[in-house]
């Protein structure tokens, strides 16, 4: 939560210097979520069944569409959606600072590179969006630190009980 605190002061210190409002630096950090929401409900079914094909491949070995059949008739359509909380939060909070960045920096361009019409050369546009790639990578590298520290906890707990 203080990374994205210190992004958004970021973001907002770059916007003010555009003279843009603190509004828009948040429009900009909720459509990127609302993006990154989109890409993990979108995919995270398919990425429940391909870890369920690969880690059974007994139970599910007749192809994609007859894991998926099978995980429907037997768990329901929501299981499909098992797990989504943490991608949800972590690809939400990606996406959203990706968002956010890559506006802004199309902003700070445009004012300085921009045409006689106001537009932004194709070259300007892509270094921006590479330049957003950094911050992103913070968010990333942040949400895997968590879950791999949560998953050596938890088996580390599960360790303990076995023994004791």
């Amino acid at each position: 939560m203080l990374l994205l605190r210190i992004i958004f002061i970021i973001l907002y210190r770059l916007n003010c210097k555009l003279m843009t409002s603190p509004l828009e630096v948040v429009k900009d950090l909720f459509c990127g979520c609302m993006s990154g929401w989109g890409q993990v409900i979108s995919m995270l079914p398919f990425e429940n069944i391909k870890i369920k094909v690969i880690s059974k491949p007994e139970e599910y070995n007749q192809g994609y569409i007859h894991a998926f059949k099978k995980t429907i008739h037997e768990e329901g359509l929501l299981s499909l959606y098992k797990g989504m909380l943490f991608p949800l939060i972590g690809v939400g909070a990606q996406v959203s600072v990706q968002f956010g960045f890559v506006e802004t920096l199309k902003k700070i361009m445009k004012s300085t590179f921009a045409d006689a019409d106001g537009h932004l050369h194709w070259k300007y546009s892509f270094l921006s969006g590479l330049l957003c790639g950094i911050p992103s990578a913070l968010i990333v590298v942040f949400f895997f630190l968590y879950r791999l520290l949560s998953t050596m906890l938890a088996s580390k707990l599960l360790s303990t009980k076995k023994k004791g």
